[in-house]
């Protein structure tokens, strides 16, 4: 079974132009955000193997934050791939994306923006998705927000829309706040 990770950046500061939007920082609470992610997905045994990221400077540095956690759990390494192509992408170009996939891949993490990644989780979420969770997705994906699909007898290269099983939506004000 192969499991796909959509990951809607931390919270960023907004930028007013194009430009300055795609080089837009985490705002601190967007790190702290990304920090408890990545100590919920260590603890749950959760890392891709290949992670596709947004060039835009708040999905790498959201994922320089999960890495620092995620990379340590042995030797194998992560693959990375960054691309400018998927700053705002559409649900059909995370599409054509993923299919690129390796199909040896068992899991692979996209971290990207809205509305396409949300869009992408919906439209991928087949009917035997948790109910909770597609209701939880229908509500939005704040900036932080994590999705876990999976794919039964599926290869990345095939996958098209209603193929993958909706497991769970996380928000940020779901994961555990240090204490």
């Amino acid at each position: 079974m192969k499991s796909l990770y959509l990951l809607r950046h931390a919270e960023a500061a907004r930028g007013r132009a194009t430009d300055e939007d795609f080089d837009c920082p985490l705002l601190p609470r967007g790190r702290a955000a990304a920090e408890r992610l990545s100590e919920t997905m260590a603890a749950e045994g959760i890392r891709p193997e290949l992670v596709i990221c947004s060039g835009a400077r708040r999905a790498r540095e959201t994922w320089e934050i999960l890495s620092e956690r995620l990379s340590a759990e042995d030797g194998e390494p992560i693959i990375l791939e960054t691309l400018d192509d998927l700053y705002l992408a559409t649900m059909t170009q995370l599409l054509t994306v993923l299919r690129a996939a390796p199909g040896d891949t068992e899991s692979v993490l996209m971290i990207g923006h809205n509305p396409g990644l949300q869009q992408f989780a919906g439209r991928l979420a087949g009917p035997d998705s948790e109910d909770g969770a597609l209701q939880k997705l229908r509500k939005g994906l704040p900036g932080g927000g994590f999705v876990v699909l999976s794919l039964e007898g599926v290869d990345w290269a095939r996958i098209k829309p209603g193929s993958a099983r909706l497991e769970r939506v996380l928000f940020p004000a779901d994961l555990p706040v240090p204490g």
